[in-house]
């Protein structure tokens, strides 16, 4: 590693290299190392993503995070859109054997019908998982197994061990107490780490497992902590630079400004409800109400001038005509002005709007599937483009949880063969699956609808790419229509499968017309 001083002296010939007689002046004001003040000091140093992203940081990222996911709407909305649209758990076989798939696809869905470690479903499980994927920035699942019994004739034995699920949140992988006199060695916050040399030659690090606490207190030793090899446990997250070992939240570059705007809140609620409490202030000429003489005017009758009963009741009759019932009564020099609370202004909320479309730009979710009223751009090229983004941000964040279920399906039927009666004869290219993401962000369903079935029937497009961005499979689509054709044509029903053009009827040979001329020779 470059000490130091040779940092700081590389610096400075940096510095002054533009300066020296001959040397040209067009060099990046960006890259000089020192600005001359009219800027503010950028605190960062360049290094490797662990020290950058280390134990504390990213701790105290997690604790933030998962405070304003757990206190803030406006954050349980965003998680909630960005589940919509990127976790879904629909499988379809396709290996080369379609027999096969078709029973493997009933055994698929009895298993992931209850594949977690307390007989949850699995898109139950990717849906609690994902708000703590975003907000801690990684979550992990275990390869486990529990009890079970069951009475199907399919199953080669009625009881036994399955494999199933178990997340684990991301604070339960951490350094053992016990080893943190190893910690940037062996271990680095929570992963053990071991040297390897690569076939061309190269040492690299290579990860051998992840300690997950298994005990329920805050500090425990070595024999609450177990060591889970990488085959074991599946980590999911998104990592922001290449060579990191553990995951940040992905809050980490909006927090700061999700901060700010919640205190402005705070401050601007507590405005609020001061103005609504202040709803009449009175002046006088000595500042001062005795309280203790208003209320026995009060109930006594009697104001502050000598006056007689009569002319006091003509005063209450007064201001009651003018005040519309209520009774006020005033002394000499005295003002009332009643208080009117415009909180929160026009330029308070447009800079509300502001802060949470960059927080929104930051986590990749766009404001106007966040709050679509809040947005003021409603030109429909605009959205559409803006849309189109957003669904390609979806596709790509949402790969790692289809991955996620087609490592669930290799771990699942796997067992399934040798243990279930209806997969014991898988083809050779049994892994082989499509995952197919949810419902794809879509502003003029007719409009696009329409687009897909031209392509359809022009022969541009597949039915697996129509189904697709729907959240379908094609497979039992095409069984469903089987069912729903067979039906119809036993009542005499003539049907076209979606997306063909019907077939002209074939022309008689009496209806053809009798070639002429050339045309006739040629014939």
């Amino acid at each position: 590693m470059v000490s130091l001083s040779r940092r700081v002296q590389a610096a400075w010939n940096a510095f002054l290299e533009p300066i020296t007689p001959g040397s040209p002046f067009n060099w990046y004001e960006g890259g000089m190392p020192f600005q001359g003040g009219d800027k503010s000091w950028v605190p960062a140093i360049v290094q490797d993503a662990r020290f950058d992203q280390n134990f504390v940081a990213r701790r105290e990222l997690m604790r933030k995070a998962r405070y304003f996911a757990q206190n803030s709407p406006f954050i349980k909305r965003i998680l909630e859109v960005d589940a919509a649209y990127t976790i879904s758990d629909h499988v379809t076989p396709s290996s080369s054997d379609s027999e096969w798939n078709k029973r493997a696809r009933d055994v698929w869905r009895d298993m992931s019908a209850s594949a977690g470690l307390q007989g949850e479903d699995l898109g139950t499980l990717l849906r609690t998982a994902h708000p703590c994927e975003r907000t801690d920035g990684e979550v992990f699942a275990l390869k486990t197994r529990r009890q079970w019994m069951d009475s199907e004739s399919t199953w080669r034995s009625k009881s036994g061990t399955r494999p199933c699920l178990q997340f684990v949140e991301s604070h339960r992988v951490e350094t053992p107490s016990g080893r943190w006199g190893n910690e940037g060695k062996s271990i680095i916050d929570g992963v053990e780490i071991a040297q390897t040399v690569l076939p061309d030659g190269r040492k690299t690090l290579s990860k051998v497992g992840y300690w997950i606490r298994s005990s329920f207190d805050m500090f425990e030793a070595d024999e609450s902590w177990d060591c889970i090899p990488p085959s074991g446990v599946m980590q999911i997250g998104e990592a922001q630079r290449t060579d990191q070992l553990r995951f940040i939240s992905a809050f980490y570059a909006v927090i700061n400004t999700y901060h700010n705007l919640d205190d402005l809140l705070l401050l601007e609620m507590a405005a609020a409800k001061d103005g609504a409490e202040k709803s009449t202030i009175i002046k006088t000429p000595s500042g001062e109400i005795n309280a203790a003489t208003l209320i026995k005017q009060r109930m006594s009758g009697i104001s502050a001038d000598p006056t007689t009963d009569d002319e006091w009741k003509k005063r209450v009759e007064y201001y009651q005509k003018t005040l519309g019932g209520r009774t006020a009564a005033l002394k000499t020099g005295d003002e009332v002005t009643q208080y009117l609370n415009n909180r929160p202004t026009v330029t308070s909320r447009e800079y509300w709007l502001f802060l949470l479309s960059v927080i929104c730009a930051g986590l990749g979710v766009s404001i106007l599937l966040v709050f679509p009223d809040f947005s003021d751009n409603k030109q429909g090229t605009a959205v559409r483009a803006e849309l189109d983004i957003a669904n390609q941000i979806f596709i790509r964040r949402g790969r790692k949880w289809r991955q996620i279920v087609a490592n669930t399906w290799d771990y699942f039927m796997a067992w399934a063969i040798q243990n279930d009666r209806r997969v014991v004869d898988p083809p050779h290219d049994w892994r082989k699956v499509i995952v197919h993401p949810p419902r794809a962000v879509n502003v003029d369903v007719g409009r696009n609808s329409s687009a897909m079935l031209a392509e359809l029937a022009a022969g541009a497009t597949t039915y697996a790419q129509c189904y697709g961005p729907l959240g379908m499979d094609y497979a039992e689509q095409f069984d469903q229509i089987q069912i729903e054709q067979k039906a119809i044509a036993d009542r005499g029903i003539k049907v076209v499968m979606p997306g063909q053009q019907q077939q002209p009827k074939p022309e008689s040979e009496e209806d053809t017309p009798e070639p002429k001329g050339k045309d006739k020779v040629n014939a």
